[in-house]
């Protein structure tokens, strides 16, 4: 299991929780900027097709999950892919990998709507978003509890965790987030720092969460774009 979700004791910084309304909801097509057609060849492929049909495009404050839930108890996906620019300036997605978290938040900052998230120097995806702009953040349904566990105690460096928790990965605009999702967050870096230990007013937090000297790096993300569930919508 991720270290950063043993004990349930997440930091939350500026999570705010959300109300919504009708007026929030946006009409784009669902499926734009996904990568290639479905081909229907299991009851998965239709499952996941089904998914893709109820999923809407939303501004972010028209998310009506409660942040504290979401993130710490309903946990997320942080998916990231490294990438590149070819010779003609077309970009190349190279290799993706998603972890598990449930410890961030959401709310405003520089006037616009922003994630935020922790990850830690041993992190495979944190070597990935240090190296590119853009990822997602993935709330699952709770019947993904398995894939979540899985996505959290494995490394990507040694195998391909979506084919291994029977995840679904694909592209809108060159950002890879998991298909299974019933809450998507499209997110751009902006901000990006270490934790400093000479910074913790409460020393007992640093002792306890970081014995090994292996201080989360903080990201703070623009909200670029959010997919949910259209039963979740109001």
């Amino acid at each position: 299991m991720s270290a950063d979700r043993k004990g349930g004791s997440a930091n939350r910084m500026f999570a705010t929780a959300n109300a919504a309304g009708p007026q929030g909801v946006d009409t784009m097509s669902t499926t734009e900027g996904v990568g290639s057609s479905p081909i229907i060849s299991s009851t998965k492929d239709i499952y996941t097709i089904l998914r893709l049909l109820m999923l809407k495009s939303v501004r972010p404050e028209a998310l009506v999950d409660n942040p504290f839930k979401m993130i710490g108890k309903d946990w997320m996906l942080v998916t990231a892919c490294t990438r590149k620019i070819d010779e003609d300036g077309n970009v190349i997605n190279g290799r993706a990998n998603t972890m598990t978290a449930s410890w961030g938040g959401v709310g405003i900052l520089w006037n616009k709507p922003v994630a935020t998230i922790y990850l830690r120097p041993t992190r495979y995806t944190k070597e990935i978003i240090d190296q590119t702009d853009e990822f997602s953040l993935t709330v699952l349904p709770e019947k993904y509890r398995n894939a979540l566990n899985y996505c959290g105690s494995h490394s990507g460096r040694d195998e391909d965790k979506f084919r291994a928790a029977k995840l679904t990965l694909d592209f809108m605009n060159d950002v890879p987030w998991v298909k299974e999702g019933r809450v998507v967050l499209f997110c751009r870096k902006l901000y990006a720092q270490e934790m400093d230990p000479n910074s913790f007013t409460d020393e007992k937090i640093c002792n306890q969460n970081y014995r090994k000297n292996d201080f989360h790096t903080m990201y703070i993300a623009e909200i670029t774009k959010v997919l949910m569930e259209t039963r979740d919508t109001k």
